[in-house]
């Protein structure tokens, strides 16, 4: 487990840097950007996310979940990718005027044509960034991350205050793009192959097939709101769910995207030495659970104080959105991991059918916005959540063996934690309710009762994660103390 706590420590420590970041951006270009605005540039990059899965085709998992990776395996991965990513490149370009058309807003077109040029330099550091996660060396990683999320931040605010408007957003993400590149390459190993080969190629292709087809239903399936909603109820509405769904982002960069960077290299060297991925996901399924639910059971009762600090009082319509969402979180999270397991397992078809049952189901949720708008399309994806883990239960029974009992282990103790956790700041709220006079000390305040409640119920209640946040906090503390010690 110390490779692991390593690779979370600093794969924490991206996120978090991350996260300050993108909350400072955010609080200033709310404030410049009107919702139709960012509804422009909410739309445009689902587009392009949706490209995106295209473009990596697998490439990371499939090096990641390989028992052992050769130099030509490495050349196969590049030549794949650069050939789907300058592909994709293309037929965003010539899409975009389409998309504009179809949702009566040029300006669309324009966000996504300067997506496009990220698909000339992204393949140039990808391969590189999924070697290192397969090693689970993040520091590189760490690095890249870092240097991209400040240029990324510096270019979108003097951008915006510039008077870019919603293509502030889209040149900074080229911004970050190039500078991601750029400190991959330099980390890259010296034996490190430079230039694609052909060798190995059907391999990967046949691998990246399911897996890209996994990450496209993936990306339509988070962003069919903002799709659905732009063309039903019109660019404001789109930008009030991207708000919304901004406080659900706390805890993807908070706690989601931490985990996620490590899970699959974890789960996978579970099934390399146990045969079986049951253990390592219950464990996964456990600790996040463990953190995430307090987290965003916090963030469904701060959801005005939080959405009133972070991006101002034109924004306060989205405070109901955000609260339906929590929800929806909390239940995604605990199949969150379906995926990777099956991944771990060599399983990309059955991942494939997966998601895009997921897909289904989420679309069928969406269709309430074509007549209750906003709040329609947000208990769609409620219903949606419930419905699709049943669906990820039956899959991950049937080709994992992961069954109820496992389901039930990894979450009761969590369960109760998140419950005793919320009680103090709901008790809060009802002594002393969030408004416009007090909202940033509200937050403030419910912040550091629910985290001093989260500790001395995980301590008392002998929670996983307890032990694992004291594991960390105990390699930090070595790391500062010996900067160049190894981590135990």
């Amino acid at each position: 487990m110390s490779a692991v706590r390593s690779s979370l420590l600093l794969s924490s420590a991206n996120s978090y840097a991350g996260l300050v970041l993108q909350i400072a951006g955010t609080i200033i270009i709310a404030r410049i950007l009107s919702p139709a605005e960012a509804g422009v540039f909410a739309v445009a990059t689902i587009f392009a996310a949706i490209a995106s899965t295209f473009r990596d085709f697998g490439v990371a998992e499939y090096l990641i979940q390989k028992k052992e990776v050769t130099e030509a395996d490495l050349k196969a991965s590049f030549a794949v990718n650069l050939g789907a990513s300058w592909l994709v490149g293309v037929v965003l370009l010539a899409l975009s005027p389409l998309a504009a058309s179809f949702y009566r807003e040029p300006g669309v077109a324009a966000v996504m044509q300067v997506q496009a040029l990220n698909f000339i330099f992204i393949p140039f550091g990808a391969v590189t960034l999924a070697w290192f996660r397969r090693e689970m060396d993040f520091t590189p990683i760490f690095r890249a991350a870092l240097a991209a999320n400040l240029a990324q931040f510096l270019s979108s605010v003097g951008l915006a205050l510039a008077g870019f408007s919603y293509m502030a957003l889209a040149w900074s993400s080229l911004v970050g793009v190039v500078v991601t590149v750029a400190v991959a390459t330099w980390h890259r190993p010296k034996w490190f192959p430079r230039r694609p080969g052909l060798k190995g190629t059907r391999e990967v292709l046949k691998f990246g097939k399911f897996a890209s087809a996994v990450f496209v239903a993936g990306h339509l399936s988070r962003g069919a709101p903002e799709l659905v909603l732009g063309r039903t109820a019109g660019m404001t509405e789109v930008g009030f769910y991207s708000r919304a769904a901004g406080v659900g982002d706390l805890f993807e960069r908070a706690i989601g995207q931490v985990v996620s960077q490590v899970c699959l290299p974890y789960l996978a060297r579970g099934v390399r030495s146990e045969g079986t991925v049951v253990p390592s996901l219950v464990q996964t399924t456990r600790l996040m659970t463990g953190v995430g639910w307090p987290f965003v059971f916090f963030l469904g009762l701060a959801a005005y104080p939080a959405i009133r600090l972070m991006y101002g009082p034109q924004w306060i319509a989205a405070v109901q959105v955000a609260q339906v969402l929590c929800a929806v979180i909390a239940i995604e999270t605990v199949y969150r991991y379906a995926n990777q397991a099956l991944f771990s397992l060599g399983l990309a078809g059955v991942a494939n059918r997966l998601q895009l049952t997921h897909l289904a189901i989420r679309l069928l949720g969406l269709s309430a916005a074509f007549t209750h708008g906003l709040m329609g399309a947000a208990f769609g994806l409620l219903a949606a959540a419930v419905a699709g883990l049943f669906a990820s239960h039956r899959f991950l029974k049937a080709h994992a063996g992961y069954r109820a009992r496992d389901v039930w282990s990894a979450c009761r103790a969590s369960l109760l934690l998140a419950l005793l956790t919320t009680i103090p700041y709901g008790a809060l709220m009802l002594a002393w309710p969030a408004n416009e006079s007090n909202f940033a000390w509200h937050f403030v305040a419910g912040g550091v009762v629910t985290t001093i409640t989260w500790a001395l119920a995980a301590r008392n209640l002998k929670h996983p994660i307890w032990h694992e946040v004291m594991q960390l906090l105990l390699s930090l503390a070595a790391r500062v103390r010996e900067p160049g010690r190894p981590p135990s």
